[in-house]
């Protein structure tokens, strides 16, 4: 039976090979590179070879003009070289991925002598970096210390997409040319406005991976950002930056024209209100999030602290390493990674995926359970007490994957209104005798840090923020808001979360490059985070008056 199955699987690979140009070159390449590579001592016990196919679509237009229209097509390619076994290789040193060369443009027209050369330079520049960093680690190796392995044994899989077909990814210049030039030039109509852009990026996808354990996976991917940006000249002489980001996976699932228009005229209208509002105090209190900041705001604190690459390393502040089992968060939220999920609710999620870039099957993961830590997101690299990959290593395109966040979805069974929320807020900041709480309406972005050398915090920075007042007031805008804190801290801090939930789609940055992500999260209450001024840009009021005028 099972020398059945490695014929199957032979005529298999020999089929997918005919048909597709370039998976042929590059399975004959890393055959070739795996039996000379034998002859060495130390020999590589495992290679494989990561290449893909870029075809990018970017156009800009600026106060009512095309300023960029433009297609590119590239291959980037990238290989891993293992020297030593499973148990210790050439990775099991800090950022051993960081050593050597990231990856190289290989040709696009499937020129055989061309993309072999090109996978050979760059596999020789890997070992030669490989062997080096292993010989050192073999001399210094303390053999009574304990030892994680350096890389799991995981499914060997074969799987083969189509390439997508012209009519599926084919941009129409001219109408979104037209589009994009028409909900620029909106921007002539706000008093003091020095940008009003709009960009548009498509990119299609063809990720092939191949390695000496078997696998072989052809997948297609797309990706579609389109965003609108707006900067003003306030009544304080500051910049006021404004932005509304679409992030989706086909061209067909963007807002249509009247939508777009009137996500314009509301960033507009929001523009107007942010010139005279004033700006934000120093603060420590309760604070409201929507559905949509709050997304982000568990994508910053948890989502980058459960990449289990990252916890392997000496130099991360590894918060919840110890922490399995452990209840980290309030009774009943619920976090899972669901690189298998679509969409939500009948919203779009970019994060999902079928095989990683290390070629191993994504698989769901139940991060908490009541509140309780029960796993990491992993890649092939074990951390202690989890050996096994779940299909989380991912990177940019060329870039070397490492853990990263896919779909995270937050929930729980015991929501309250949005009336009830603002009802606890405002109960909260009479408690603390706060004259105001502040409710987090939309987030232009975050980040935090991780490592153990800078204080380890997380940064979100809001977009459209609101002063609730106890008294009854009406709500204020106001502006010029960064909250920070620290995460065992802010989690200890939750009192409630809303049954009604937003979506953050966008990219993500980290070691590995920008990646497309999703969280889900419904509203959510923190009885104190601390608020700080963000940086702001000094600026001058044009002289001359607009051009139009």
């Amino acid at each position: 039976m099972k020398n059945w199955f490695f014929l199957l699987f032979f005529v298999l690979q020999i089929k997918l090979y005919a048909q597709d140009e370039l998976l042929g070159l590059l399975a004959n390449e890393l055959e070739r590179q795996e039996q000379e590579f034998q002859q060495l001592n130390p020999s590589p016990y495992y290679l494989s070879f990561k290449v893909d196919e870029v075809q990018l679509h970017e156009i800009h237009a600026d106060f009512g003009g095309i300023t960029l229209s433009d297609e590119n097509f590239i291959r980037l390619a990238n290989v891993d070289v293992r020297v030593g076994d499973y148990k210790k290789d050439n990775t099991s040193v800090p950022n051993a991925n960081a050593f050597g060369m990231r990856s190289t443009p290989i040709p696009i027209d499937n020129d055989e002598q061309g993309v072999s050369y090109m996978m050979w330079i760059l596999s020789d520049l890997k070992y030669k970096v490989a062997e080096n960093i292993y010989k050192t680690i073999s001399a210094n190796s303390d053999p009574s210390g304990e030892e994680i392995a350096s890389f799991s044994k995981e499914e060997v899989a074969v799987y083969y997409e189509e390439p997508l077909s012209k009519e599926k990814t084919a941009l129409e210049v001219e109408k979104w040319e037209s589009l994009l030039k028409s909900l620029s030039a909106f921007g002539d109509q706000l008093p003091n406005v020095i940008q009003s852009s709009v960009r548009l990026s498509h990119k299609v996808i063809r990720k092939y991976f191949l390695d000496t354990e078997g696998r072989s996976i052809v997948q297609n991917h797309q990706n579609c950002l389109l965003s609108i940006n707006l900067n003003l000249v306030d009544d304080f002489n500051n910049q006021v930056p404004l932005s509304k980001t679409f992030s989706v996976q086909t061209l067909n699932q963007l807002p249509d024209e009247e939508e777009l228009k009137e996500e314009m005229s509301q960033l507009m209208e929001l523009a107007k209100s942010l010139s005279s509002a004033s700006y934000v105090e120093p603060y420590s209190g309760p604070i409201l999030f929507s559905g949509p900041a709050s997304a982000v705001f568990f994508h910053e604190v948890l989502g980058h602290r459960i990449e289990a690459e990252r916890l392997s390393q000496i130099t991360d502040g590894q918060t919840f390493v110890n922490k399995v089992e452990t209840e980290i968060l309030p009774e009943k939220i619920n976090i899972r990674s669901l690189p298998s999920l679509q969409e939500y609710n009948g919203t779009v999620l970019t994060g999902g995926y079928l095989y990683d870039d290390q070629g191993v099957r994504a698989q769901d993961v139940t991060i908490t359970e009541d509140g309780v830590l029960k796993r990491f997101l992993m890649s092939r690299k074990p951390i202690k007490s989890f050996s096994g990959s779940n299909g989380h290593s991912r990177c940019s395109e060329g870039g070397t994957p490492v853990t990263r966040q896919s779909n995270l979805i937050v929930e729980s069974p015991k929501g309250h209104s949005s009336k009830k929320l603002r009802e606890l807020l405002l109960k909260e900041c009479k408690k603390q005798n706060k004259p105001f709480g502040y409710f987090i309406d939309q987030v232009e972005g975050g980040f935090t840090t991780t490592d153990r050398y800078q204080p380890n915090t997380i940064n979100i920075l809001p977009m459209i923020v609101y002063k609730v007042f106890v008294d009854g007031r009406p709500d204020e805008l106001v502006k010029g808001m960064s909250l920070t804190g620290t995460p065992l801290n802010v989690f200890s801090e939750i009192m409630a979360v809303g049954n009604e939930y937003g979506i953050f789609s966008g990219y993500c940055g980290a070691e590995s490059g920008y990646i497309p992500v999703s969280a889900v999260s419904p509203g959510l209450l923190i009885r104190k985070m601390e608020v700080q001024r963000k940086p702001i840009a000094k600026t001058k009021l044009p002289i001359l008056s607009l051009p139009t005028n």
